[in-house]
């Protein structure tokens, strides 16, 4: 099932136990994110299992709403063997829809490297700058492959 908790530069991603994120509603509004200082990969081991090995690249949005309770999670794209890419248009919709107030993307590299290419870090500042002129913040944007997950926020790539 989807893991229980997981720390990323202080942040604890607390998920449901539900065995898929297409499923996740009204369930997970008592499940949240929230500030932490032990370390855990779970959530990072869940998303290479369920996309770090897949063939085509997918790109998952993660909706969160104020007190950062977890409203969806989506796969808002399927792509080609190297190109998942999706609008800030697709993004912000589904965020509109869910009613979130801030968002985690989230994407994989089938050929397994983690290192962001131009085009992600491209696409990144787009929907990072979609998401101030909403008002809807994109919290990080992850990288996923068999080999491990790259956060950009980690790397200093995303800031506040």
């Amino acid at each position: 099932g989807i893991p229980l908790s997981i720390n990323v530069q202080k942040w604890d991603w607390i998920l449901p136990t539900s065995s898929s994120y297409t499923r996740i509603h009204d369930p997970c509004r008592q499940y949240r994110i929230c500030l932490a200082e032990k370390p855990d990969t779970t959530l990072y081991d869940w998303l290479k299992k369920e996309i770090g090995s897949g063939d085509q690249e997918q790109f998952m949005a993660i909706f969160l709403d104020q007190a950062n309770h977890i409203l969806s999670a989506r796969t808002l794209f399927i792509g080609t063997v190297n190109s998942s890419m999706v609008s800030p248009r697709e993004v912000f919709r589904e965020a509109l829809l869910h009613g979130a107030v801030n968002v985690i993307v989230v994407h994989n590299h089938p050929g397994g490297t983690l290192a962001p290419s131009q085009a992600d870090l491209d696409a990144t500042a787009r929907i990072i700058e979609a998401g101030r002129m909403m008002g809807i913040p994109v919290l990080d944007h992850l990288i996923v492959s068999s080999n491990g997950v790259y956060s950009f926020r980690r790397e200093g790539l995303l800031t506040d």
